[in-house]
């Protein structure tokens, strides 16, 4: 993405004001409950990552981005509170022609009760959570450096259950999960019990074989990134995993205990046939399926590689 920015300017002649624009839009949780009993709920999922995509082009007509759903927040990584992460590109492209974009919202009011407007037209005016309500909450912040969309980028791509993860802190003697999170003000902590820990874990294991969490739109779409990235002066390149970036069993199967907390170094703990212990530390686990690679990743770089 540095290198697109990178091509504006060089082969677009087209100076952006910054790296981009990190945005959170959430759903109410009286909504975000509501779908997540609902019977269609990836149904609804998909009306609002729709939504997501029909603000940011009313707001700025022409936007580029990419979203990223999540199905809970930090502060309660358990309980179904849906919120679209959102990277806007600095710039837009409008009959053919690159311009830079200007995101700064001047009146939060009016774009938070847009954002309402969006979540009723796509989800219904009687949508649970959302009958009269006037403003739906979201907040952005302008990208400054390239660390930070370094950053907001990986953070759209993380797993659904990383807040989970990184907050789990031990298993009490009553089987109960001690969640640990800092928040400004600062730590939070919450039991939870292993019935709300395996609805937040269902909650993730049935995602739809084809369903698509993080989602590009805009001239970065699946059927324009190339086109777009050619003209930017970026060329495209394909990277072939080899076998040996796969990975494969080797012993008996370990059955999983717990996670071992983000300030011990992270990690997972796994039991043996025995009962035994098995501690596996952060730095050398695959998160990816067996035997399974990569396969063709398809990358721009600037002509003559990096």
């Amino acid at each position: 993405m540095l290198a697109a920015i990178q091509g504006l300017e060089i082969a677009a002649n087209v100076t952006p004001r910054d790296f981009g624009t990190k945005f959170v839009k959430t759903v109410p949780k009286e909504t975000s409950a509501w779908i997540d009993t609902s019977d269609d709920r990836w149904g609804k999922l998909v009306l609002v990552r729709k939504a997501s995509v029909a603000f940011d082009k009313k707001m700025w007509p022409g936007i580029t981005g990419v979203i990223g759903l999540d199905f809970t927040g930090e502060s309660d990584p358990v309980d179904a509170h849906y919120h679209v992460n959102t990277y806007l590109f600095p710039a837009v492209k409008l009959d053919g022609q690159w311009f830079p974009v200007d995101t700064f919202i001047r009146d939060l009011p009016a774009a938070r009760r847009l954002w309402a407007e969006t979540l009723r037209e796509y989800l219904g005016a009687d949508a649970p959570g959302l009958v009269g309500l006037e403003e739906a909450v979201f907040w952005s912040n302008p990208l400054k450096y390239p660390q930070q969309l370094r950053h907001w980028l990986r953070y759209l791509y993380r797993g659904p259950l990383y807040d989970l993860w990184k907050g789990w802190d031990e298993v009490d003697s009553l089987g109960c999960v001690h969640y640990k999170v800092w928040k400004l003000g600062g730590e939070l902590e919450r039991v939870y019990s292993q019935d709300e820990i395996l609805v937040a874990l269902e909650r993730v294991a049935d995602t739809p074989r084809k369903w698509k969490r993080v989602v590009w739109f805009g001239a970065l779409s699946d059927g324009q990134k190339t086109k777009t990235m050619l003209s930017l002066g970026l060329e495209r390149t394909v990277k072939v995993d080899g076998e040996e970036e796969g990975w494969r069993q080797v012993g008996e199967a370990l059955r999983f205990k717990r996670f071992l907390p983000w300030r011990d170094g992270g990690g997972i703990v796994l039991l043996d046939k025995a009962g035994a212990d098995v501690v596996v530390p952060e730095g050398v686990i695959n998160y990816g399926p067996s035997g399974v690679t990569l396969g063709r990743r398809i990358r721009y770089e600037p002509p003559g590689g990096r």
